[in-house]
């Protein structure tokens, strides 16, 4: 009887320590497939991490503070609607100095941009900027456009494309 009660207490350890290989097995396997989610998930195209670059610079604008008061460039370009003066100047041509000077940077000068700032709804631009004359890039499937909506419905466009060859 002895021998039994022990044969039993061999089997439950021998039942326990196979189910915590088990265990430790699909533990493997679950940080494997998180592995190689990770990894095919990070290997995005490189349109789509321009295009996230886009969207970041033009959030990131928008909060950038200016010498004026104090004031980020999302307070000036809602002066600029309203038809306020920044700092005793033109708030319009405040938001444009800013806003080139950050592009021509961020974008190292081997990108075209435009910035157009609109109502929501509304046809007319109310600010446009361009880093030349042909600043846009009509049809050009390289284009790369981001749209942010600031407060009082006032949505701020930013394009980039890449210079003509």
């Amino acid at each position: 009887m002895i021998e039994k009660g022990k044969m039993e207490i061999r089997g439950r350890k021998a039942q326990e320590e196979m189910l915590g290989f088990a265990f430790v097995i699909v533990l493997v396997v679950i940080i494997g497939f998180v592995i190689l989610f990770l990894t095919l998930r990070s290997s995005s195209s490189p349109i789509e991490k321009e295009s996230s670059r886009v969207n970041n610079l033009l959030n990131s604008i928008s909060y950038f503070t200016t010498s004026c008061e104090k004031r980020n460039i999302q307070q000036l370009i809602l002066a600029c609607r309203r038809g306020e003066l920044a700092c005793g100047q033109d708030s319009c041509e405040l938001v444009k100095t800013h806003i080139s000077g950050i592009l021509s940077e961020a974008l190292e000068g081997d990108y075209r941009f435009s910035v157009e700032v609109t109502g929501e709804g509304e046809e007319q631009v109310l600010l446009e900027l361009k880093k030349e004359e042909d600043g846009e890039c009509p049809g050009d499937r390289n284009a790369l456009s981001s749209i942010s909506v600031l407060p009082e419905s006032t949505v701020v466009k930013l394009t980039s494309c890449p210079e003509r060859s």
